[in-house]
């Protein structure tokens, strides 16, 4: 237990925070300027999500047969 402070609240608000195992693609740009992205489900989408560091802009690119 931490008694002073949360080890889990992020004092520093990040460029860039991915959740994976999500359903499909998403991404959205908060107010404080962080790109928030959901990167699918590889298994069942055959998807995969790129970012540009410098940009942050996401690209989604597809793969043919992903099951095998």
């Amino acid at each position: 237990p931490a008694f002073e402070d949360d080890p889990f609240v992020m004092d520093v608000k990040p460029d860039l925070y991915f959740a994976g195992n999500c359903d499909g693609y998403a991404t959205k740009v908060t107010e404080a300027g962080t790109r928030l992205v959901c990167v699918p489900t590889f298994d069942t989408t055959g998807q995969a999500v790129l970012v540009n560091l410098r940009t942050m802009d996401c690209e989604v690119i597809g793969f043919a047969d992903a099951s095998q």
